[in-house]
């Protein structure tokens, strides 16, 4: 006889009954939560309506013109500063306002007048200064990667321009992906003069939209620039290539491999390994001597298997993580 505490072991009938009584119980709320996910607005879309930016050609379109100010909205920007020392407090609240809404505020003028005798007018200009900057890098990267996710059309010079904007890396990796979305067969030409810049930054995202926009047609421009002074660029020419399964990627990535930047070392290996699903024991991070046996490795096979060997394109357009943690990154892996 059982002692009281002890429970009885349900019959496989009576667990049958509950496994199915759990089905039709919680499906329906499952299903109901994913689709009321599914619904929900991203977070990009958020950020744009917040800013009143419609996700459209002309709304992102819009907002890419208004980050080179014209003279007159230059003269607008430098009236609002001067009103920040206003002498009702509404005139003074809504100048500020206003600047913080600005696209590209006036940094320089806002500067001096965080330096103002007056300290209401100091402490307005530096929280102006300390909202702008972070608020201007997540609107633009909302911007870019809603150019990139609904493959918005005919942005490809605006893009270009903002390029310069761009100084940190996460930003230059959304424009280069909004401008191999937004770019056509007919941006060739301003693509192929943005190649010629002396900004690094706007010929590799020059180079994946070339690459985007006429496909193995680019092969040329695409090997022109393997001979380029930047091995930054180089590397994303290489990529270009290989996001063709054009073979003749494969000896220039394999000398980066000894280039004296980890990126650079990161970006090659990694572009060789997604082409080839080869690895050669190569370990970016480590000092020469011990990399020299691998990328000896590399280059045998690449004289040898590489002539023929099945490419694997396109490419994953991924951020090159570096170290040994074990990441996930948002959906690409």
């Amino acid at each position: 006889m059982p002692f009281p505490c002890q429970q009885r072991r349900l019959s496989p009938y009576a667990g049958l009954v509950l496994s199915v009584m759990s089905t039709v119980l919680f499906t329906p709320l499952l299903a109901e939560k994913a689709a009321a996910v599914d619904d929900a607005p991203s977070p990009y879309a958020t950020t744009l309506a917040e800013h009143g930016i419609t996700p459209d050609a002309e709304g992102l379109g819009n907002y890419l013109r208004q980050l080179h100010p014209d003279a007159a909205q230059r003269r607008q920007a430098r009236e609002l500063i001067d009103e920040l020392a206003a002498e009702k407090f509404a005139d003074r609240e809504a100048a500020m306002q206003q600047l913080i809404a600005l696209p590209v505020p006036p940094t320089e003028a806002l500067r001096l007048a965080a330096e103002n005798r007056d300290p209401e007018v100091r402490w307005r200009a530096k929280k102006i200064l300390s909202v702008e900057e972070p608020q201007r890098r997540v609107v633009m990267h909302a911007v870019f990667k809603t150019i990139e996710r609904e493959e918005v059309k005919g942005l490809t010079e605006k893009l270009l321009r903002a390029v310069a904007l761009c100084e940190q890396p996460h930003l230059q990796l959304a424009v280069q992906g909004a401008l191999r979305a937004t770019a056509r067969p007919e941006d060739t030409a301003a693509l192929r003069e943005a190649v010629q810049s002396e900004d690094k930054q706007v010929v590799i995202a020059a180079i994946g939209a070339l690459g985007s926009a006429l496909g193995k047609k680019a092969g040329d421009d695409m090997r022109e620039l393997l001979d380029h002074d930047s091995e930054e660029v180089k590397l994303a020419a290489a990529r270009a290539l290989a996001n063709q399964g054009d073979r003749s990627c494969l000896p220039p990535l394999v000398k980066l491999l000894d280039s004296n930047s980890l990126d650079v070392r990161v970006g090659a290996v990694q572009t060789l390994r997604q082409a080839t699903e080869k690895r050669h024991d190569y370990l970016a991070y480590e000092d020469p001597a011990a990399r020299n046996e691998a990328v000896a490795r590399w280059a045998a096979w690449v004289e040898d298997e590489g002539r023929t060997a099945k490419l694997n394109f396109p490419l994953k357009n991924v951020r090159f993580e570096l170290g040994r943690t074990l990441i996930t990154v948002y959906a690409q892996n």
